[in-house]
């Protein structure tokens, strides 16, 4: 899929992409890490937006490996841009511009924004341990 949007931005086309678990970047990572940011810094155009999704469902029965929360990697790669949206509103600006945008973007929506209706803020984690959950998923779990 990753591949596939690297070619169609690079034939003029702007793309936008819905990965279901942000963990799941983490099998096509040579195209994210070693060609799209690559054709954005060599001067190209590459208009992709990735959207993924991150934290657990409710009642899903899904466990911390799909809770990993790997924001951080693309946050410190150069050639992307982040968008973390923490309410409903940033959510919604955020994905305008990122779509609007010639850059590499990937937009990060946390599950917890698809039933946020009051405006909560979702806090953002400064680390993520070893176990590949955040603080925030653990909050999800352990309450």
């Amino acid at each position: 899929m990753n591949s596939s949007a690297m070619g169609l931005a690079l034939a003029g086309k702007r793309v936008c992409m819905f990965h279901v678990r942000l963990d799941f970047l983490l099998c096509g990572m040579n195209a994210l890490f070693n060609h799209i940011n690559v054709w954005w810094r060599k001067g190209h155009k590459m208009p992709i937006t990735i959207i993924a999704q991150e934290g657990r469902g409710i009642g899903t029965g899904q466990g911390a490996q799909h809770s990993k929360d790997i924001t951080c990697w693309f946050q410190k790669a150069e050639g992307w841009n982040v968008c973390v949206p923490q309410t409903p509103k940033e959510a919604r600006g955020m994905l305008k511009g990122a779509i609007d945008g010639d850059m590499p973007t990937l937009y990060v929506l946390h599950r917890r924004l698809f039933n946020s209706s009051n405006g909560e803020r979702i806090k953002i984690p400064q680390y993520v341990g070893l176990c590949g959950a955040s603080e925030r998923h653990m909050e999800e779990f352990y309450g």
